[in-house]
């Protein structure tokens, strides 16, 4: 990465570029086509790609280096994201096994809604997000955590506040980013609160946002979905992933519906594409950096895994966590409810044998949980007294002591009702 390219001003920041597109040749030149449907430019085209040879007959993946040759990310400024026109809150599948939507956040923007297989094509996007995040955020020794302790306030000209971070060049590898987008990054941290000082609560809360992400499950089963909420509607997921002619990735989607037998995809075992897949996943979660990380996933603002594979009549929803970029910004607020709702709305639609969702909620999810939904919408496990258990979750937000919540059983019907609600509130 080029530690010299520059942001443009801070006065006329944007959203953040680097969306992934299917069709980027290896040998592509880094050129701009024009606004996206955000009123930003399209992203430059990732670099030359690296090969990975992949066991079996599948032939190789090519999986994009990390390494860009122009800047990728721009941080955006608070508050410039669009409050839209009219949301569509009924679901449609858009091509087997991916179903969108729309909602609008409590805070007014629209926002757009997926619930998408994972497969081979798209599998090793959410690895490496899922491992990156818990990469960033970790409570021991993440970068984030260690970027909020040394960020601080200091009195600049004329009394106005100023953060500082003094230790810029022992982040920057891992950072990716010159000075001058280092100190932007610094202000949008202090500014939102994430830095040093008595209040550990800010701090707190961004390590809990993304905490989610280690209970996020990936599978090959055919069976396991992530169901995300994004800022533009076209975001591609395919795009660190793409398969030799001879087996494609819609070839293979097409024998996960009915393999030759379970868990095979032409032959070749689910296993062994995955352990591949899990093998370069680990590879580029120790080398992505921080701006990498924005930039390929700047998009996604959260997600959750929703597993079909269970029982007939229920499906399940874990590891529910925000993209800390957003966390950072403070947009988007209040989603995390239409996450789940909209996850009920698709079961309902496309699913209708599946009339219940579990979740297993920590103790703010278990609040919103409690706040929307009538009594006679869910029920917990071995839970009777639920103003109770609200009461334990508030005391647990007030400790920050991560408290889980009992299963929650949910009716799919319910949610579906409340997503059309509350996506176009």
């Amino acid at each position: 990465m080029r530690t010299g390219a520059k942001f443009p001003s801070t006065r006329n920041l944007d959203k953040p570029e680097g969306r992934l597109t299917n069709n980027t040749p290896d040998d592509a030149r880094h050129d701009n086509a024009g606004p996206d449907e955000c009123g930003r430019p399209n992203p430059p085209r990732m670099s030359t790609a690296i090969r990975t040879a992949i066991p079996g007959d599948l032939g190789s993946i090519s999986v994009p280096s990390l390494s860009h040759t122009e800047p990728d990310l721009v941080l955006p400024r608070p508050g410039q994201a669009t409050s839209a026109s009219l949301v569509d809150v009924e679901p449609t599948e858009l091509t087997p096994g991916v179903y969108i939507g729309e909602g609008r956040a409590k805070s007014g923007e629209k926002f757009y809604l997926r619930m998408e297989r994972v497969d081979a094509s798209n599998y090793l996007f959410w690895r490496l997000y899922v491992d990156a995040t818990n990469k960033f955020i970790d409570s021991g020794r993440g970068l984030l955590k260690r970027l909020m302790h040394f960020t601080r306030a200091v009195e600049g000209v004329g009394g106005e506040k100023q953060f500082v971070n003094e230790n810029y060049s022992a982040f920057a590898s891992e950072v990716g980013m010159n000075a001058e987008e280092f100190q932007q990054l610094v202000d949008m941290l202090g500014q939102g609160g994430y830095c040093a000082g008595p209040d550990r609560r800010k701090r707190g809360a961004m390590l809990q946002a993304g905490d989610g992400s280690g209970h996020l499950y990936l599978g090959l089963e055919g069976s396991t979905y992530v169901t995300f909420a994004s800022r533009c509607r076209e975001i591609s997921t395919t795009g660190l992933a793409t398969t030799s002619d001879a087996c494609t990735a819609a070839e293979m989607t097409k024998s996960n519906d009915a393999p030759s037998q379970p868990g095979e995809f032409r032959g070749v075992s689910a296993t062994v594409i995955k352990n591949s897949l899990d093998r370069d996943a680990d590879d580029a979660s120790r080398r992505i950096s921080l701006k990498d990380y924005f930039s390929l996933y700047g998009d996604v603002l959260m997600c959750v895994g929703s597993q079909f594979g269970h029982g007939k009549s229920w499906y399940s929803n874990r590891g529910i966590f925000r993209n800390p970029y957003s966390v950072i910004k403070n947009d988007y607020k209040g989603i995390a409810m239409v996450l789940h709702e909209f996850s009920g709305a698709v079961a309902k639609k496309f699913f209708p044998e599946r009339t219940e969702m579990i979740v297993k909620p920590i103790a703010s999810m278990q609040l919103i949980i409690c706040e929307t939904l009538g009594r006679d919408d869910y029920h917990i496990d071995n839970e009777a007294d639920i103003d109770r258990l609200a009461r334990l979750c508030r005391e647990s937000c007030d400790a920050g002591d991560g408290f889980e919540a009992p299963d929650n059983c949910i009716k799919t019907e319910a949610l579906a009702r409340l997503y059309r609600t509350h996506a176009s509130n």
